[in-house]
């Protein structure tokens, strides 16, 4: 785990070639936030794919690459272009005003700093940021079950592709399928059948909720698990955990059933994100893996490296 996700307050990127304006807005937000800081265009886009801040103050006139540039590029890539940016810019003119909105920014403050504005200004736009992740979640979340649904899980896979692909570590997906869902359907009805799949989405959220991944509903009884920054040993060994905990304790088809025989087979597949590689091969690969682990018997976990 990394220092981002160890801590629950906000993360701001700050990213000013000028140590007195990184000083003072380190003092401005700090203990509240956490606060990373770049003093350059290149180490901004580097870092803002590592850390995913929740917002970034980003200095217009910076040698190299300009905040503008920065801005730019980090609204063409699929994993930073919904962070905020606020450009700190020393300029007053149209001109200059005009590029910072072209540019991708949200909002824009001028040197010198004014410590309760620019503080201010951040938190609205963290409010406003919130604000629309609980509506896209809605929108992203399955009905049913309450985790991802298959287009979350879509942006959820291509973002942490680009985040392990810059940070060089790996990247595993895991399919969990309900082995003879189809005959539990016809012997206790669609609405245990629902219920199961409630219950399993929990126990697989409870799970990987130690493992930090991101849990989908993908089809009908699939669930997909996305690990991020996680080796095939530690995948397969939560695949484990979860069979044998399904094991020890069954799950109920309804609230008074009796617990049923489920049982579940797993896919799951390993990578290094490579560029000019397709994020989607790493589920084709999981999806063909849970496929041969079915073929070969169910309830078993099938794993690969590529």
């Amino acid at each position: 785990m990394d220092a981002a996700e160890a801590s629950s307050a906000p993360r701001l990127l700050v990213v000013d070639d000028q140590p007195t304006i990184l000083q003072q807005v380190h003092h401005c937000f700090t203990p509240d936030f956490e606060v990373f800081i770049a003093t350059d265009g290149e180490q901004a886009l580097a870092r803002a794919g590592l850390i995913d801040p929740d917002l970034i103050l980003l200095d217009v006139a910076m040698p190299g690459l300009t905040g503008l540039d920065v801005c730019a590029r980090l609204k063409r890539q699929s994993s930073t272009k919904d962070i905020p940016v606020v450009f700190v810019t020393a300029g007053q003119g149209e001109q200059e005003e005009m590029a910072c909105w072209e540019a991708g920014g949200a909002d824009f403050v001028g040197k010198p700093i004014n410590p309760l504005t620019l503080r201010k200004r951040v938190e609205m736009h963290l409010k406003l940021k919130q604000q629309a992740e609980h509506l896209r979640r809605l929108a992203l979340t399955d009905g049913l079950t309450g985790v991802w649904n298959r287009r979350a899980f879509d942006e959820l896979l291509s973002a942490q592709w680009q985040r392990d692909h810059i940070a060089k570590r790996p990247l595993s997906l895991m399919m969990v399928d309900i082995d003879y869902f189809k005959h539990l359907n016809d012997g206790h009805g669609h609405l245990a059948g629902d219920q199961c799949l409630r219950h399993l989405a929990e126990r697989i959220s409870e799970l990987m909720a130690i493992g930090h991944g991101e849990v989908a509903r993908v089809g009908g009884d699939e669930f997909a698990v996305l690990l991020g920054s996680t080796e095939l040993a530690q995948a397969a060994h939560l695949a484990q955990k979860l069979q044998k905990q399904i094991q020890v304790d069954p799950i109920s088809p309804g609230p008074q059933g009796e617990p049923a025989n489920v049982t579940v087979s797993v896919g799951i597949a390993t990578t290094i994100p490579a560029s000019g590689v397709d994020h989607r091969m790493l589920f084709s690969r999981a999806d063909k893996l849970l496929y041969q682990a079915k073929l070969e018997g169910r309830n078993r976990i099938r794993a690969s490296r590529f």
